[in-house]
């Protein structure tokens, strides 16, 4: 199952830019969201006998690293950036979009958080564990949301690809192709590997996501001050790069070992 998802993904992987996903990703955008409108009529019809109180803090050192780590999943835009920017019409607009949509993305996080965890209370998984094992609605908000992981993938390859290879089409086009393969690869092995899919988002938001986001930025912008001879920035660069690369650690091994 892992090498036919690995298989759809690598295909999606090889057109030239994110242009050409901007309608796969618009329809996963409402397919999560009519998943979501499935999964709230299941818990407002669902008869709760026992409540649970809320917990709305981490109670542990692990349980803080994996949030961590969706967090910066889910706010990770840095590998994105220099890819979509190319693709928009505006590309000056940039941060304007990017302060726009990531203030409308932790608004909808933070209701739908909140009125999913109020419904489900007794939740320990990813959501999707909670809809019934059987029944053909339930089947098909699976597949959708198998559908929708598998064709946002390419949106996370092509640009950490392009990071790697040091973007520019400086290199073949055999040679982009292979490093997005052997990412396809390394992704689908840590999936199989690690025991559920909350796992796998902290994981990968606290060692990849964190290192290009919070690791990468602040030492090439050390690297373009010392070359500029600004040294004003120095302070604050390496006392980025110390948190980045301290958090990026400690979240790391505290994921894995728990």
């Amino acid at each position: 199952n892992a090498a036919v998802v690995g298989l759809i993904m690598v295909t999606l992987s090889l057109v030239p830019d994110l242009g050409h996903l901007s309608h796969a990703s618009a329809i996963g955008l409402f397919v999560l969201l009519s998943a979501f409108v499935v999964i709230a009529g299941y818990g407002i019809l669902k008869e709760n006998e026992q409540q649970f109180p809320m917990q709305v803090w981490p109670d542990s050192w692990s349980g803080i690293s994996q949030w961590f780590g969706i967090l910066v999943f889910g706010y990770g835009v840095v590998p994105l950036t220099y890819n979509v920017q190319e693709s928009m019409k505006e590309p000056h607009r940039m941060v304007m979009a990017t302060s726009v949509s990531l203030s409308a993305v932790a608004a909808v996080y933070v209701l739908i958080g909140i009125g999913m965890y109020r419904l489900f209370p007794d939740l320990q998984s990813d959501i999707v564990h909670v809809l019934p094992q059987s029944g053909m609605l339930p089947v098909i908000t699976r597949l959708a949301m198998i559908g929708t992981v598998t064709v946002s993938a390419p949106l996370f390859i092509i640009p950490c690809a392009e990071l790697l290879l040091g973007g520019g089409g400086r290199f073949s086009l055999t040679r982009r192709v292979l490093v997005r393969i052997v990412l396809v690869c390394f992704c689908v092995i840590m999936a199989v590997s690690l025991p559920s899919f909350v796992k796998v988002l902290a994981l990968v938001g606290c060692f990849c996501v964190a290192t290009f986001s919070c690791c990468v930025p602040p030492i090439l912008h050390l690297r373009l001050c010392l070359m500029h001879a600004r040294f004003t920035c120095v302070f604050l660069d390496s006392i980025l790069i110390l948190c980045g690369v301290s958090a990026t650690v400690v979240t790391t091994y505290l994921t894995l070992q728990s």
